[in-house]
């Protein structure tokens, strides 16, 4: 038996359906945002001059951001020597990547070589403040210890002189600059995409409730679930919703949704959307902890049949 709807604000993903699917939900997908690359051409030349004397390490905070610098490492032609590649200098795969999330660590390791990275750490971090402070703890040399199980070259007395490489979007916030300036440890935003909504979104929003009703009506269904991934996410899908209907069940939990947004259990992805949805005056019911299709599926079940 299903319990019940979940909506997730993004393009189809396999984890997430499979992760949903195993917890007896019933998961409908809906692309909310483009996404496009910018300063290409910029990043092309940061990549293919390598890090040597100029970076410690990279962050990638999304699986955006870490598409960007694989499109931009597939652009670089393969007989290209660059200085990354003479006199066995620094390269890429010398380096520390620092991730948010597992889909930002997979994105990452589909990059080819000559520029994929080797040190691809922080995947298990939650958000920017956990990762940060990781990346902070990771920068104090401490004799016997390593990055997760690899040793790397940032962390001798030339390498912490050296910035950080830090790949944005269009709406990041300035959390980890602050949190590594505090420790006396630089970086160097590069924005390498943006995002907008999609021009239909409402089509599409309109489509999915549609399919949730003819779905739940005259049933015993409770309240279906929303997922917001983003602050961006959840301003554009919030402003949609309010041309759609609300949904209608006879489950008790339903009878008194006059509007559409009352029509769904709100459930966030990370602190950054929980915090933009409270302070917009929106119910959060629940907040996975991580940004993985797991611990999202967890929360949302944990909700609808919590122990007993």
């Amino acid at each position: 038996m299903s319990l019940g709807p979940v909506v997730v604000c993004k393009p189809f993903s396999q984890p997430y359906h499979d992760a949903l699917k195993s917890k007896g939900f019933d998961p409908h997908f809906v692309q909310v945002l483009d996404t496009g690359f910018v300063n290409e051409q910029e990043l092309r030349s940061v990549i293919e001059a390598g890090p040597k004397g100029k970076w410690s390490g990279v962050i990638v905070t999304s699986s955006r951001a870490a598409g960007a610098w694989i499109s931009a490492a597939k652009a670089i032609p393969v007989d290209t020597e660059s200085s990354s590649s003479q006199d066995g200098g620094d390269v890429w795969e010398d380096i520390p990547f620092y991730v948010v999330g597992k889909a930002t660590e997979e994105a990452l390791m589909a990059c080819p070589p000559p520029y994929s990275p080797r040190q691809i750490l922080g995947g298990n971090s939650g958000s920017g403040d956990t990762l940060v402070d990781f990346i902070v703890s990771s920068y104090v040399p401490k004799v016997g210890e390593n990055l997760g199980g690899s040793t790397s070259r940032s962390n001798d007395s030339q390498g912490l002189q050296l910035p950080l490489l830090y790949l944005v979007g269009d709406k990041n916030r300035d959390t980890i600059p602050k949190k590594l300036s505090q420790a006396n440890l630089r970086c160097h935003k590069l924005q390498v995409y943006e995002t907008s909504p999609v021009v239909d979104l409402s089509n599409r929003l309109k489509d999915v409730t549609s399919t949730i009703n003819e779905t739940i009506s005259g049933e015993e269904t409770a309240r279906p679930w929303l997922v917001l991934f983003s602050p961006s996410t959840a301003e554009a899908v919030l402003g949609a919703l309010s041309e759609c209907q609300p949904l209608t069940s006879e489950h008790e939990e339903m009878k008194d949704t006059s509007n559409i947004y009352s029509s769904f259990h709100l459930a966030s992805i990370g602190p950054t959307t929980h915090k933009y949805l409270c302070d917009n005056s929106h119910l959060v019911a629940t907040s996975a902890p991580k940004p993985d299709a797991e611990s999202l599926a967890q929360a949302i079940f944990d909700k609808v049949a919590p122990e007993e």
